[in-house]
C-alpha cells in the first residue's frame, strides 16, 4: 500500500527540481539542451519551434508550478487507484 501524499509529495518534488535544473540548462547552454531534446524526438524538425529568446526566472516558476500542481494530483491519483486494486 501506498501513502497517496506521500507518494505525491515525493514525485512532485523530484519533477519540479528536475524543472528548474532543465531551465538552468537551456539557459546556460541552449543549443546543447536543443540538441539533447532533438535527440529525443526522432523524424521531428524541432526547429521549426526553437525559441529565439531564452525562458525568464518568471516563465520558469510558473511552469514549475503547474507541473508540480499536475504531478502531485496524476500520483495522488495514482496511489489510490493502486490501493484500491491490491485490495482485490
Amino acid at each position: 500500500m501506498h501513502n497517496p501524499v506521500r507518494l505525491a509529495n515525493a514525485a512532485t518534488i523530484v519533477v519540479v527540481v528536475a524543472s528548474f535544473i532543465c531551465w538552468a540548462f537551456v539557459t546556460v547552454a541552449p543549443d546543447f539542451s536543443f540538441s539533447i531534446a532533438n535527440s529525443w524526438f526522432h523524424m521531428i524538425n524541432l526547429d521549426v519551434v526553437r525559441t529565439s529568446q531564452p525562458v525568464d526566472f518568471g516563465t520558469a516558476i510558473v511552469g514549475a508550478f503547474s507541473l508540480g500542481v499536475v504531478t502531485w494530483i496524476a500520483f495522488y491519483a495514482f496511489a489510490k487507484i493502486y490501493n484500491n486494486l491490491a485490495k482485490k
